[in-house]
């Protein structure tokens, strides 16, 4: 396994998880509260309209990356942790 997802209620027909979250996030943070909790990403994505849709973080000794995708208006869709392919 190399991605564990965790989804937002009703996206992509999945119900919420309902754990706790990495790094202390919660699903109802916006890219703002991201930024102040995780700093700034080293990756992201906005739409056509230049509506933010996507962000990536990597840690410093911690062997995954988190990935972040934002709904059109703003709430997060779904959090994924990826441990980089080493093939």
């Amino acid at each position: 396994m190399s991605t564990v997802f965790f989804y937002n209620d009703g996206v992509e027909g999945f119900s919420k998880y309902s754990l706790k979250l990495p790094f202390g996030i919660n699903f109802s943070m916006t890219s703002n509260d991201l930024l102040e909790t995780l700093g700034n990403p080293i990756f992201y994505r906005k739409n056509e309209e230049g509506v933010l849709v996507s962000q990536k973080w990597s840690f410093e000794n911690i062997a995954y990356t988190l990935f972040v995708s934002y709904s059109i208006s703003g709430y997060i869709r779904y959090i994924s942790l990826s441990i980089p392919d080493e093939s």
